[in-house]
């Protein structure tokens, strides 16, 4: 899947009112999680296989457009908005050779795609994907679809 290529994923909007789905985005590679600003004015996608987070303008000068806000070190998963409007990711960086080995880290941005923060998890989720990171009352919960737990880390600087 990492190495596909594939960009077929949509970004969609429905209506409930109207029962209506409009397609906002396409050419997504892998989308995986989204996040709402804080303001309501983008939205942000996390693409899997690209190894990047990208914005959509749903308000504004320049509403219905899109743009690569970051570059990440690995494949993304879900993003989560902090309470100051900041944004948390999981992304696992994996090697395959010698032997198959994932780094999973979470990473802090704003929504200029200034990166804050990156905490490596490795040491507690030894080859374990992450696929959640959230931010409460100044702990970080990890979590993942592969593990039986959630993590909780007090003391990161968040």
């Amino acid at each position: 899947f990492l190495l596909s290529g594939d960009t077929n994923g949509r970004l969609l909007k429905y209506d409930p009112k109207t029962r209506q789905r409009t397609v906002l985005l396409t050419g997504l590679s892998g989308p995986n999680g989204v996040a709402v600003s804080k303001d309501g004015s983008f939205v942000l996608i996390s693409e899997y296989v690209a190894g990047r987070i990208r914005k959509f303008w749903v308000k504004g000068p320049k509403a219905n457009t899109s743009e690569v806000l970051v570059n990440l070190p690995g494949s993304p998963d879900n993003i989560k908005r902090t309470s100051s409007g900041d944004f948390w990711v999981p992304v696992n960086i994996e090697n395959l050779l010698p032997r198959k080995t994932t780094f999973p880290l979470a990473q802090k941005f704003n929504s200029y795609g200034q990166i804050l923060e990156t905490v490596n998890f490795y040491a507690e989720y030894n080859n374990i994907y992450i696929t959640e990171v959230h931010q409460h009352l100044g702990s970080l919960y990890v979590a993942s679809v592969y593990a039986n737990f959630v993590g909780v880390f007090r003391g990161v600087r968040c």
